[in-house]
């Protein structure tokens, strides 16, 4: 795959279809996405190991995936591309060398083409030798397919050997279209991947390449930040106070602190290089022209085996060069676990399933896209699913025992710390991108002792003013503090285990409950007796127990007396995980 992506990047192909690569549902798109390049992939039909297709798209090209031109048992990919005066439909195909029903499918989608669409073009691996040279079933296979093509007045057009090893030349990666004067250019070149050659051609369109991406960043070269904070000290800031409303606040802030980084800091455009394989450094790159230069000068067999071999040194090469790259790159970051399986995940071609939010519907069934309206929707969702559960919970079950109430410290009010701001602002990492606020996290470490009072008050006006959604079960969820609020409401829990020699252990939602004692029984009367508890205080604290994802397991021979949780009987297992660590009896 590496290859592909260096020589689309060399090339700047259109659309290139390659065949056989092996393709199988574990393999995500990400791993096959090329900058600039729409990736359209089709596993093999049947399941088999090898085959596999996938074809790269120039974004900019109007291009439509022709799924309803299908077939089960034909690999293949259909589109369609669109230009201001025409528009083609180019099917890429691969037929294994065993599939002979492969001339009789191909009829049933090459008919729906042919009816709809008027240019057609088809490319790829038939596994059928065109070249002069066939004879006997090579020729066979030649009018078996051939009589297929005809009906539709199609017809090869490439004349040149796509497949050369030492002892056999053939024509099998064939070029197929029912308009001859629509196809220019045909080439066919070597490029090292693999022993089929590539086959290149043209048409008469004229798709927009790719533009380069403009950016707008400030600055910071020619910057004194001495001046830039000795201006910061005499900023109106004070100004910010005039006003109750905490938009008007933080509007005023943001003017006087951006007017003052465009002093210092102008912004300006710069355009941004094409993403590159970082790990092709100069080296690799020496080593793959010389490859690209020795294919060239090989005609004799002793000059292909050492073509041959510098190829496989490349290729091998090239995988150490991007292990290298990855591993270095995880070793900077272990201390860093975010940002580890951000290049563990890149590695693997794990797909992100991180989404943008742009619309939502409201309880009445209207579409909101209004950030505001959607935060507060967001909001009172999440505030409101303890209640709704809570309303669930079915008291016939819960026992009359008392729990032991206790006084917990509480905070009635949080005052933010000018000086925990100041820490924040200088913990920044400036390498992140700008925001959509527009506020480049280098100027706020910068100027992070000058602006943390003025920050701290519109933080704290922002925690005392803004409006709240009442909270009466459980504790907020869909924020970062979800799981440390989680764990705060929960902290009295493990106080139902009474028993000297019993532990109720908790880790975020995951508890499990640990009784020793010198019978069956006395263990059972204790669990029982425990969970009763854990009900009583679920209840009273408006939590929702599932006891069909409960599990019990005594680690001692013979029957069980049962054991309940709500009122339903607890799975008895021989095994169980805690915390990824397999338990048995």
């Amino acid at each position: 795959m590496d290859e592909v992506k260096i020589m689309l990047e060399r090339n700047q192909f259109d659309i290139l279809a390659v065949c056989e690569m092996h393709l199988s549902k574990k393999i995500g798109n990400r791993q096959l996405q090329v900058d600039g390049y729409r990736t359209i992939q089709r596993d093999c039909p049947d399941g088999r190991r090898g085959g596999g297709m996938v074809v790269f798209v120039l974004k900019t090209l109007t291009a439509v995936h022709l799924k309803h031109l299908d077939h089960e048992k034909i690999e293949a990919i259909w589109l369609r591309i669109v230009t201001k005066s025409s528009s083609v439909t180019i099917g890429s195909f691969y037929r294994s060398p065993d599939n002979m029903a492969f001339f009789e499918d191909i009829v049933i989608p090459l008919e729906k083409a042919w009816y709809k669409y008027k240019n057609l073009v088809l490319v790829g691996d038939f596994n059928v030798n065109f070249s002069k040279t066939a004879h006997g079933h090579e020729l066979r296979l030649q009018e078996k397919l051939m009589s297929a093509l005809v009906q539709f007045d199609c017809s090869v057009i490439n004349k040149d050997f796509t497949r050369v090893t030492p002892t056999t030349e053939t024509m099998i990666d064939l070029i197929i279209t029912n308009k001859a004067d629509l196809v220019e250019n045909i080439k066919t070149a070597d490029t090292g991947i693999s022993d089929h050659n590539l086959v290149s051609f043209s048409m008469d369109f004229n798709p927009r390449k790719v533009p380069p991406r403009i950016v707008t960043i400030r600055n910071c070269k020619k910057m004194e930040i001495e001046k830039f904070k000795l201006d910061l000290q005499n900023a109106p800031w004070c100004t910010c106070e005039m006003f109750d409303d905490i938009e008007d606040k933080c509007s005023v802030w943001t003017d006087i602190f951006k007017d003052i980084c465009e002093e210092h800091a102008p912004k300006r455009k710069v355009k941004l290089r094409r993403q590159t394989l970082p790990w092709m450094r100069h080296k690799m790159n020496r080593r793959y022209k010389a490859l690209q230069k020795a294919k060239k000068e090989r005609n004799n067999e002793g000059l292909w085996k050492e073509y041959r071999k510098l190829r496989n040194e490349v290729t091998a090469e090239l995988r150490r060069a991007k292990s290298t790259y990855f591993a270095e790159l995880a070793n900077c970051q272990k201390i860093n676990t975010r940002k580890y399986w951000k290049i563990l995940n890149q590695a693997s071609g794990k797909e992100s399933n991180m989404k943008t939010i742009r619309a939502i519907k409201s309880d009445t069934g209207a579409l909101v896209t209004n950030d505001r309206e959607i935060a507060n929707i967001l909001n009172k969702h999440f505030a409101t699913t303890g209640e709704k559960l809570a309303g669930l919970l079915n008291s016939h079950y819960v026992p009359t025992v008392e729990l032991i109430d206790r006084i917990s410290p509480t905070v009635m009010e949080i005052e933010i710390q000018e000086e925990n701001v100041k820490e924040n602002l200088l913990r920044l990492n400036t390498h992140k991108a700008t925001g959509p606020d527009d506020l480049p996290p280098i100027l706020l470490r910068a100027a992070a002792e000058e602006i943390a009072p003025s920050l701290t008050d519109i933080f704290q006006t922002r925690l005392c003013d803004s409006e709240r959604e009442g909270v009466d079960y459980g504790v907020p969820q869909g924020s970062v503090l979800g799981l440390l609020l989680f764990a705060l409401f929960c902290d009295d829990l493990p106080d139902c285990a009474r028993h000297d020699d019993e532990e109720l252990e908790m880790y975020v939602d995951d508890t499990t409950l640990t009784s020793i004692g010198e019978t069956v029984d006395q263990v059972i009367l204790k669990l029982n007796e425990t969970l009763g508890l854990v009900s009583k205080w679920c209840y009273k604290n408006g939590m929702t127990v599932h006891p069909a994802k409960a599990e019990a397991m005594l680690i001692k021979r013979g029957t069980f007396p049962p054991v309940q949780l709500n009122g339903s009987l607890v799975k008895w297992v021989r095994k169980s995980k805690s915390l990824g660590v397999t338990l048995d009896n």
